[in-house]
């Protein structure tokens, strides 16, 4: 199922945030380290090692790797209780779920790693500071091509990531709309379905079944608001399972009729297809007058047809299931019940002629309308009819349809939490660098403004160099998304991996958030004079 591939992708999306994360903690640690220039100058003028500023700088990004630490603890826990109240109703062992001593180990051995890793580049290029130059500066610190190329690259991988993270979180939202959307065939408004609770002793051969049956359906079918009524082997979605047989037809040899796909069969009364209000596309549906007396026939469905006569019409001919021959009298809508995603070759027998060694003890119930008061009247119905028979597990059929709904939801919206955080932590560190960025040019924004340039050039400036950065991080992005998310194939309904129109909504919110980012800066910046810009310390 879709268990491993989304485990896959949860972990991926995870291992981005982290990723995300830490970038933006380096690219702080950083322009923190270039605003302490001179103090480390002056500690190395009175004889501190290198050595020794970097263990400062490392015991420093501990202790807030430690505090931070903590308030993750806080966090996870809430966020797994969280997940407990979200989770899927079906979801197997759900309540064992809880933050226990291992996954706590795990994410303290994750944080020291990537501490140690992302925090030791900036401490080392902080330590690098010439002593001269620091002491000469009198505070005042520019950046070099290089430093401006690690803070900046740190952002372009920062929005790479966060393309995957929203990308993935993308199309599995466009996949869940086409799911909820899926073509049913049929109708499953104001249907009811239960299961007819009998005993062994009294009900345990098809002969007294299809005798329980023959008085019940007329019984319920009489009942207030009741519209049709008939047994289904198994109630659809609900993941019980069918009875499946091999077909063969005419002039088909057993060696190629073992290579026959497996067809779902139902076994119905006529009045499943009004439940249902399924309309026959070609020939004639099941009607009271198939009995047991009567020459066997059978109805399928369009997929079935064009897998055993493709290339003419199916009514009218034989199909073979054992040494027992069935005649096609009509043809259906492929209906999905069993598997959302998938149409199955389905064909439907009429219950008068079941020869299966039991009968369909499941009801579908279409209603005039929807009350609660419909389960309870059918009750009585089958209390009075047939003593001792209870109707148990009654749901409306929009209930089960939530079924195979729920694992892609859960899906969606876990992907879409991380998709989305990732765009925030990769607008706050762009942000943050362009803030940075333009702190450290202000003398020379200053010197542009006051040789005459706008305004408006230099918010440009500023502008542009944001969309280079996201220009970058986004092609980056991009094709690695377009390879990434091919993990993503098999929890995907009828959508792409590289849906192009998830592709450029993410382009777009990026850029959006990649304009926002760059302009506050740049607006921030253009308010101060030339001159308190030319006397700027930075």
């Amino acid at each position: 199922g879709d268990t491993k591939p989304a485990v896959i992708a949860f972990s991926v999306a995870v291992l981005l945030l982290l990723l995300i994360t830490c970038f933006n903690v380096a690219n702080l640690l950083f322009v923190r380290g270039i605003g302490r220039t001179r103090e480390i100058g002056i500690r190395a003028a009175l004889g501190a090692t290198r050595t020794e500023i970097v263990w400062q700088l490392l015991t420093e990004n501990a202790i807030l790797a430690l505090l931070g630490g903590v308030l993750g603890i806080g966090v996870a826990a809430l966020s797994v209780k969280a997940f407990i109240v979200f989770a899927p109703a079906n979801l197997p062992r759900v309540g064992e779920v809880q933050l226990n001593m291992t996954a706590l180990t795990g994410a303290v051995v994750i944080t020291a790693f990537a501490l140690l890793v992302f925090a030791i580049t900036p401490a080392l290029l902080t330590s690098r500071a010439s002593i001269q130059n620091a002491l000469k500066s009198g505070g005042r610190h520019g950046t070099s091509r290089k430093e401006r190329w690690f803070m900046e690259s740190l952002i372009g991988a920062q929005i790479a990531f966060a393309v995957l993270a929203l990308s993935a979180a993308g199309v599995t939202a466009a996949s869940l709309l086409r799911l909820q959307n899926a073509n049913l065939a049929f109708d499953g408004s104001n249907v009811l379905i239960g299961d007819l609770a009998v005993r062994v002793d009294q009900f345990g051969s098809a002969a007294s079944q299809l005798e329980l049956m023959n008085r019940l359906l007329p019984a319920i079918q009489e009942s207030p608001g009741v519209i049709a009524v008939s047994p289904v082997v198994a109630a659809p979605f609900s993941g019980a399972g069918g009875w499946d047989g091999a077909f063969a037809v005419d002039d088909q040899s057993k060696v190629d009729a073992s290579g026959n796909a497996l067809v779902n069969m139902e076994v119905v009364a006529p009045s499943y297809f009004r439940a249902f209000r399924i309309a026959p596309i070609r020939g004639r549906l099941l009607t009271d007058a198939d009995r047991a007396e009567t020459s066997p026939v059978i109805v399928i469905s369009e997929a079935t047809a064009r897998q055993f006569w493709p290339n003419s019409d199916a009514v009218g001919k034989q199909i073979h299931l054992g040494k027992r021959q069935f005649t096609v009298v009509g043809v259906v809508p492929n209906t999905r019940h069993r598997d959302l995603r998938t149409v199955r070759l389905s064909a439907y027998f009429p219950l008068q002629q079941s020869f299966f060694p039991f009968v369909p003890l499941t009801l579908a119930i279409r209603t005039s309308f929807w009350s609660s008061k419909t389960i309870s009247s059918v009750r009585e119905v089958v209390a009075r009819v047939a003593p001792g028979v209870v109707l148990v597990n009654a749901a409306p059929f929009d209930s089960y349809l939530n079924i195979p709904l729920a694992q892609p939801r859960l899906n969606a919206v876990l992907l879409a939490v991380f998709g989305s955080t990732a765009v925030v932590l990769a607008g706050i560190g762009l942000f943050g660098t362009m803030m940075t960025m333009v702190r450290l040019r202000t003398r020379e924004l200053g010197v542009r403004m006051a040789l005459g340039a706008s305004t408006q050039n230099v918010r440009g400036l500023v502008l542009k160099r944001g969309w280079l950065i996201s220009a970058i991080g986004l092609t980056a992005g991009i094709v690695a998304a377009v390879g990434l998310n091919q993990v993503l194939r098999t929890m995907l309904f009828e959508t792409t991996p590289s849906d192009p129109v998830v592709l450029a909504l993410v382009v777009a919110i990026l850029l959006a958030v990649t304009t926002i980012a760059s302009l506050i800066p740049a607006w921030s910046t253009t308010r101060i004079s030339p001159a308190n810009a030319l006397n700027s310390d930075v």
